[in-house]
């Protein structure tokens, strides 16, 4: 989980071509995220956005590896608002019943991509 929270600003549904883009992908695609996060009150829940998490982990992981090149997004991350706001909800979630097995197998994919091209 905390893996996931220190790079979610990388998330990103394009290719940005600048640091500035990437960070600006990255809020809109975290604040998406987290409207996600915060309607899960169950499994149930989060069963029926499982499919949209992964796709959005799955971004994340391949924007990651075209950002690994950008040594002045290295030392940039989340404004604390937002992290602060991630940490929480992911947190809550994985303290729901049953939810911390779904939210770690939607995760898998992206861990795959990560570990294929040598970062993790």
């Amino acid at each position: 989980m905390r893996f996931f929270l220190c790079i979610l600003c990388f998330f990103a549904s394009c290719s940005p071509s600048s640091p500035q883009d990437f960070m600006n992908e990255g809020r809109a695609l975290t604040s998406d995220f987290l409207k996600d996060l915060k309607e899960v009150r169950s499994n149930k829940d989060l069963k029926k956005r499982e499919s949209s998490l992964r796709k959005k982990y799955q971004k994340l992981a391949k924007l990651i590896l075209m950002v690994q090149s950008l040594e002045d997004l290295s030392d940039k991350g989340l404004e604390n608002e937002l992290e602060d706001e991630l940490y929480y909800e992911m947190e809550r979630i994985y303290l729901l019943p049953g939810c911390r097995e779904i939210l770690e197998k939607v995760q898998e994919d992206a861990l795959t991509i990560l570990e294929c091209q040598g970062t993790r």
